[in-house]
């Protein structure tokens, strides 16, 4: 604001008034975005004067457009309207093609909002034909737009093609993002795409079941969720991934660039460039599948599901958290259903972080009540049924869901005998059905020579690290230019509000008792104090060796990403966390593993935001999980919330326990619950959920 204010000033006072009126609906907009429509208004009339006055009519046009979205703002309508039409009048006598294209889709949101959607969707129409003929990164938009006024007026087919071609568009403008607009979190406020199509194809499926909504449904889900991580990848700058070759690399920024812009190319060069790219993701399908897998998301469909990833026994229950209600796809091999649940994701949110507040044993009660709630509200009794047989249960959580262990959901009503969820099956995680797919299509190496490979007990800082050494470094890191690593480092300590992380001094008996269990020779297998680094894990990566290890366990602290630490993406703290301490997300993808689980024994590593309810459109995806699946690793243990030591060490061995006598895993991890639910444990005190239910394993749970 300020500099436009200034530049305001300057314009004023060298007389130059196509500068002044420019600078005040600089300023209007900005008052627009406060919400303070007066002064936006205010500023906008002034603006339209000067431009009138002048003869500069598309200085008009957008002033004229500017008002009329305040008055859509504060909802007077109709003359949101008559504005909307004037600066529509003036763009197509001045040929300003984008210009018109703005001006109809403005008229169309605001014939939408009055209800006459006949009206609406003619703009809309108009829009979309001027966007395509002028190859606008905005057409997605206005297909958008027009689908939402064809589901309006009962046009369900129609609606659905629209709403297919908005999705379609918006992902190809996404593959040509530089890395820096990645950092931006472009599909953040896109995500509402995939929601109305999926609301639009719920709505269908109950008025015609037999249709096949419901299949389309999922598999636009599954669509979203990998367009999902995929952002979540771009934003840690994970293009280093392993193994791909600089070639590519080199032949894929060239094409972003191109793709930035189109609107310059002839449409012979335009044909030229959809070639170039279709091309070059042949060549990453076959010489770098797992990078494919990664960029060009594919969903899988309900029959390869079904028929070639799940196996006899296994079954899934995916929750798709709307802004009004829930969908929840329960799926085996000779079973598919589609539920709607009646709760909004402020209330589920709500409801999930009311239960964590519970995790405590003086709350046991309020605990059973909060947790049976849950289970009756996401568990309806048809749901129930479907799963009655299954061997092992996949749980494909979104939203607020991530943050909530559904094994502790108390399944006993009141007058009887407690049961957990977890007693009844063996659970595992998927941030997607996809993602089952593609591990299980990996290629797998022969099992590798070492049995474990264990980091713990880092070397942190002393508590004694005082508020004024860390001062001291903020002062260091404010001389020097902003550097990522300086940024970082910044972020990470304020994330521990001047305290320091904790010693874990009881992780290196920890490891050691591990790797007796599985006689790992403990001079290549455990790597404590100084050793337990950054620079360690990336040296035994370089030669070659990290893949040698069939069971990786990190007994660390972990380091989330929320609204106020400004930490884009998760990551372990190991030994010296202020100079290289730090394995984060993108780190891991530069690894090469051939582990058949990671433990990732460590602080809420399982959350990307630090009460793991927080839903943040186009994050929420398990970052350093699936890093470490397509690092090369089919399951990754992860905590909900910081652990207690005494009963993680018990969880910790008794897992690698039935692990070495050949359990599969979600089998594995369900037994040693059952242990400690049933007081069998070395304390009685660990059969309170607190103690086990937030260590919950992703990936294949066979």
């Amino acid at each position: 604001m300020t500099n436009y204010q200034q530049a305001l000033e300057i314009h004023r006072e060298i007389g130059n008034k196509l500068g002044e009126g420019a600078s005040l609906g600089n300023i209007g907009s900005v008052y627009r975005e406060l919400e303070q429509y007066q002064k936006a208004l205010f500023n906008h009339q002034q603006a339209l004067e000067i431009n009138r006055e002048i003869g500069h009519k598309h200085g008009e046009g957008v002033n004229l457009i500017n008002i009329g979205n305040v008055y859509k703002n504060i909802g007077q309508y109709q003359k949101a309207l008559s504005y909307s039409q004037q600066s529509l009048e003036i763009d197509r006598e001045i040929g300003n093609k984008h210009g018109e294209a703005i001006d109809l889709d403005g008229i169309g949101i605001i014939y939408k909002k009055l209800g006459e959607y006949q009206k609406a969707k003619t703009n809309f129409q108009d829009c979309t034909t001027i966007l395509e003929t002028i190859r606008s990164d905005d057409l997605w938009k206005a297909q958008c737009g027009l689908a939402s006024v064809e589901a309006k007026l009962n046009q369900p087919e129609s609606a659905i093609q629209h709403y297919v071609q908005a999705l379609d568009n918006l992902e190809k403008l996404r593959a040509g993002l530089s890395i820096k607009e990645y950092k931006t979190s472009f599909m953040r406020n896109k995500i509402g795409v995939y929601d109305e199509l999926i609301a639009l194809l719920q709505s269908q499926h109950s008025k015609q079941p037999n249709k096949g909504y419901d299949r389309k449904a999922f598999e636009i889900f599954e669509r979203k969720q990998g367009r999902l991580f995929l952002e979540e990848m771009g934003q840690s700058g994970a293009r280093r991934f392993t193994g791909l070759d600089n070639e590519i690399i080199e032949t894929e920024q060239s094409l972003v660039l191109k793709r930035q812009n189109t609107q310059s190319l002839s449409p012979q060069e335009y044909t030229a460039l959809e070639q170039a790219e279709e091309m070059l993701k042949k060549r990453i399908k076959a010489k770098h599948p797992k990078y494919y897998a990664l960029k060009y998301p594919q969903p899988v469909d309900l029959e390869t599901l079904q028929n070639q990833v799940l196996q006899k026994g296994e079954m899934m229950l995916i929750y798709g958290v709307m802004e009004k209600n829930i969908v929840l796809w329960v799926i085996g091999r000779q079973h598919f259903q589609m539920f709607t649940l009646p709760v909004d994701e402020n209330t589920l949110k709500q409801k999930i972080e009311n239960l964590r507040a519970l995790f405590n044993p003086l709350f046991k009660n309020k605990f059973l009540q909060a947790s049976n709630d849950l289970y009756q509200t996401l568990l309806p009794e048809a749901a129930r049924k479907l799963i009655k047989n299954a061997e092992t249960l996949y749980i494909i959580p979104t939203g607020p869901l991530y943050g909530l262990p559904f094994g502790s959901l108390v399944t006993s009503n009141p007058k009887q005998p407690i049961r957990y969820f977890i007693e009844d099956y063996p659970i595992s995680y998927l941030s997607s059905a996809s993602l089952l797919k593609i591990i299980r299509d990996e290629e797998r190496k022969t099992q590798p020579p070492e049995p474990f490979l264990a980091f713990a007990d880092p070397n942190y800082p002393s508590c004694n690290f005082t508020l004024n050494i860390i001062r001291k470094i903020f002062a260091k890191l404010r001389s020097k230019p902003e550097t990522f690593a300086g940024l970082r480092t910044k972020s990470y300590l304020k994330s521990i509000k001047g305290n320091c992380f904790t010693r874990l001094a009881a992780t290196a008996n920890e490891v050691r008792e591990i790797a007796d269990l599985l006689n790992a020779d403990h001079s290549k297998s455990i790597y404590l104090g100084n050793k337990a680094s950054r620079s360690t894990i990336f040296a035994l990566n370089e030669a070659d060796k990290l893949d040698d290890y069939r069971y990786i366990m990190f007994s660390v602290h972990g380091i989330i990403p929320n609204k106020s630490n400004q930490i884009e993406q998760p990551a372990l703290v190991l030994s010296n966390p202020t100079k290289d301490g730090y394995l984060t997300m993108a780190d891991v993808f530069a690894l090469k593993l051939n582990a058949d689980f990671v433990n990732l024994s460590a602080c809420n590593t399982g959350c990307t935001t630090k009460n793991c309810s927080e839903n943040v459109r186009g994050e929420g995806i398990m970052g350093l999980t699936r890093a470490f699946m397509y690092a090369g690793t089919s399951r990754v243990a992860v905590t909900l919330w910081s652990v207690d030591l005494h009963s993680s060490k018990d969880l910790n061995i008794g897992l690698f326990t039935n692990l070495k006598a050949n359990q599969k895993m979600a089998h594995a991890l369900r037994n040693i619950k059952l242990k400690m639910i049933r007081g069998q444990a070395s304390s009685k005190e660990y059969s309170h959920p607190y103690h086990w239910a937030g260590f919950v394993v992703y990936g294949d749970g066979q």
